[in-house]
């Protein structure tokens, strides 16, 4: 008889190491594609956007209808914490040549500035 209880222990023991293999593949590379939106996803491509742009262009515009931005630039952009600090309560918010506005139409004439709304 004890060996049976053995046999039954082993079985429930991978049973749940083969479950918690696919727990873990679903937290940390399904979840974070699926739930992108409610994770910032928009936010961090379009700061990481502005951070690669940010020499080509005399200016670039960060719109804010997109969720997130004015929380998530500071952080994918390394800007200093001081700067950020500085910020806080005053808008438009502006670090070097990126400005974060909802006034996006006034820039459009410009062929040298970056626009980057919610739709790109």
């Amino acid at each position: 008889l004890p060996k049976i209880w053995k046999g039954v222990l082993v079985f429930v023991v991978l049973g749940f190491l083969i479950q918690f293999a696919y727990f873990v593949e679903r937290l940390y590379f399904l979840a974070p594609n699926k739930f992108d939106q409610f994770w910032s996803g928009p936010a961090k491509r379009a700061s990481l956007k502005a951070v690669e742009s940010r020499n080509s262009y005399d200016l670039i515009i960060l719109s804010d209808k997109i969720d997130n931005i004015e929380s998530a630039y500071h952080v994918y952009a390394k800007v200093d914490p001081r700067l950020v600090i500085s910020q806080y309560g005053k808008y438009p918010k502006q670090y070097d040549n990126v400005i974060i506005t909802n006034n996006t139409d006034s820039f459009k004439e410009n062929s040298n500035f970056l626009i980057i709304d919610e739709n790109q």
